[in-house]
């Protein structure tokens, strides 16, 4: 064995040599290249499987990038016939590997894709295909479709990126790997037909192998049924993945793979599914229908400046109006009203042109529309697409003969039913004739004639609006307070003066206390009082003006004369001495804080000089 192998070598050494310069052979095992173990094309690693090294007479190890799937043991690669290949074709996805058997059983396959151009390829809804031999039809084994359900979900295979589809038992036998989808059924190692079909059914990509009666050029070998595992992969180069259109030229049979670079599908929104290509944002001067149907926008109409301006829903005879707010002439052209966006029943507005502040009334017993009473509804204002919403108004607990209207502020209910005028706020409904509301009470009281009425009296007065009688308010009168008490400007109430004045703080030298109010009152100086005037002088105590006391006694016009002494005179001395002994007590009292502040600064004078 150890010399076949030898053998092999130095035959594979000396066709080399003899080949003419730049051809490239490929036998049913990829070529080893002299690159490293991945090569970047476009941002995309791609995978390059190493010609397997032959340690001994009945094993050899397969090296990979990524992680190892679980392999059965092999026990021999067999030497193939090398064929000569072309310069490879990148046009397209194609079909890179095909694998009809693996450890698990005859059931484990598995078929790999691959995106050759230089751009992501929307694959919504391709499917890989089988036909027998010489089957006469082919079957969906595994088709490419969005997980989600939004409008205009697209699948993509990015460029130079792989997508791998495997049947259940493959995945079981290989719990490391991930597939990007399910494939189906079981395909015959001798022959069969696989191919690549995109939305349309049109043929991507073909591979035949073994008896196929149909593939590209001639079909490609037999898998074997037995020994190594192997699969139909396609030759990589130097420049990508083979493609000359021939089966047989691209593809070699080649131990399983160990590792598959899965998971690049993605999903994007196509959101203009009637433009050609992929359109991952509406282009210019288009417009998105619900549909994913993309028009021109400039064939819509908006029905800008156009509005609802009052909804009558609990009336004899419902109506809608609209009015034009903007400052030019707005068409009306399409637009519609809608009561249920649920169902496809609206009213087509009147082709007509609403000038600025111009009304438009609706009455919906002329329409299919229908508004909800007393309980509540929605009412929109669609553009001429019936899809986009200009506006919607809601409203709910309508009162009978009422509306619901647009004000300054905001939207109310009012009992003035005004179609085809401005809106007029009537927070209540009109009391009947010979009744007057209430503003207090929101009643409606009856209006009683003044003719029919008697006086009410001194004091009293008629109620304007309940007709009845009622005293006139007045401001009452406050009773003078007690001797010895003050009123109080912050209670107006009645103070006793002596328990104030305990109370209060003392006044700052340059105040005094106002006896009246007990409040300090700040001592003027002498340059700011006017001249008391003649025979009147400043008390220095409180700055006021005071009667300047005589200090001579008045002459009088006749002698004096000798006043007898008696008992009566003598009680009314001691009388006049009791009284002002008595006014002397009640005036320490009340200056008793000055006398105090007095003493303080006299004492203080005395001690100062004696120092």
């Amino acid at each position: 064995m150890k010399r076949l192998s030898v053998l092999v070598l130095v035959l594979s050494l000396i066709i080399n040599l003899a080949a003419p310069a730049g051809a490239v052979f490929a036998a049913d095992e990829p070529l080893a290249m002299e690159l490293d173990d991945t090569a970047v094309v476009e941002g995309t690693e791609i995978l390059l499987v190493e010609m397997p090294e032959v340690e001994s007479e009945d094993t050899a190890e397969i090296t990979d990038l990524v992680e190892p799937l679980s392999m059965p043991d092999q026990e021999y690669v067999e030497a193939t016939e090398l064929k000569e290949v072309v310069a490879p074709v990148a046009h397209g996805i194609v079909i890179t590997e095909l694998q009809t058997r693996g450890g698990s059983g005859a059931s484990s396959e598995l078929v790999e894709l691959f995106n050759a151009s230089q751009s992501d390829t929307d694959v919504t809804g391709w499917c890989v295909q089988y036909a027998s031999a010489a089957g006469a039809s082919y079957a969906n084994r595994s088709c490419i479709v969005p997980e989600g359900s939004e409008s205009g979900l697209r699948v993509v295979l990015p460029a130079q990126s792989h997508a791998v589809f495997a049947t259940d038992e493959f995945v079981a036998a290989n719990e490391r790997f991930r597939r990007d989808a399910r494939l189906s059924g079981t395909m015959a190692d001798t022959g069969g037909r696989v191919r690549v079909v995109d939305a349309s059914g049109g043929v991507v990509d073909l591979l035949g192998w073994g008896s196929a009666s149909e593939s590209e050029g001639s079909p490609a070998p037999a898998i074997p049924a037995s020994g190594v595992l192997r699969s139909l992969q396609r030759v990589m180069t130097e420049d990508g993945y083979l493609d000359t259109d021939n089966n047989v030229a691209d593809f070699v049979l080649a131990p399983v793979k160990t590792s598959y670079q899965s998971g690049a599908l993605y999903e994007v929104v196509d959101v203009c599914s009637n433009v050609a290509g992929l359109q991952l944002d509406v282009p210019d001067g288009l417009w998105r229908m619900k549909s994913g149907v993309c028009v021109d926008k400039a064939s819509i109409n908006f029905c800008e400046n156009v509005r609802m301006n009052e909804v009558a829903a609990n009336v004899a005879r419902q109506y809608i109006e609209i009015t034009n707010d903007g400052e030019v002439a707005t068409s009306l052209t399409g637009c519609r009203i809608m009561t249920n966006r649920s169902q496809s029943t609206y009213a087509v507005l009147p082709d007509a042109v609403l000038e600025p502040g111009e009304y438009l009334v609706v009455y919906v017993d002329e329409t299919p529309l229908k508004l909800t009473k007393s309980t509540n509804g929605t009412v929109y204002l669609m553009a001429s697409d019936g899809e986009t919403e200009a506006e919607s108004v809601y409203y709910e607990d309508m009162s009978a003969e009422t509306s619901w209207s647009r004000f300054a502020d905001g939207w109310k209910q009012t009992f003035a039913l005004t179609p085809e005028v401005v809106n007029v706020y009537e927070q209540y409904a009109p009391c009947a004739e010979g009744y007057a509301r209430n503003l207090t009470t929101g009643r409606c009281n009856k209006v009683v004639e003044a003719t029919s009425l008697t006086d009410c009296g001194e004091g009293r007065e008629r109620n304007p609006a309940t007709g009845r009688c009622r005293n006139i308010p007045t401001e009452k009168e406050l009773a003078p307070c007690k001797e010895g008490q003050y009123r109080s400007e912050e209670t107006n109430r009645c103070r006793s003066i002596a328990l104030a004045a305990s109370s209060l703080k003392p006044c700052a030298d340059d105040q005094f206390r106002n006896p009246e109010t007990n409040r300090c009152k700040k001592i003027a100086s002498a340059d700011e009082l006017a001249d008391c005037g003649e025979g009147r002088e400043r008390n220095p105590a409180t700055n006021r003006c005071r009667n300047v006391l005589a200090s001579t006694m008045p002459t009088a016009g006749f002698a004096p004369e000798a006043v007898a002494q008696t008992a009566s005179s003598m009680l009314g001395w001691w009388v006049a001495g009791g009284v002002s002994l008595i006014a002397v007590s009640y005036a320490g009292w009340q200056w008793r804080f000055e006398i105090g502040r007095l003493t303080k600064r006299v004492g203080g004078y005395f001690t100062s000089g004696s120092k």
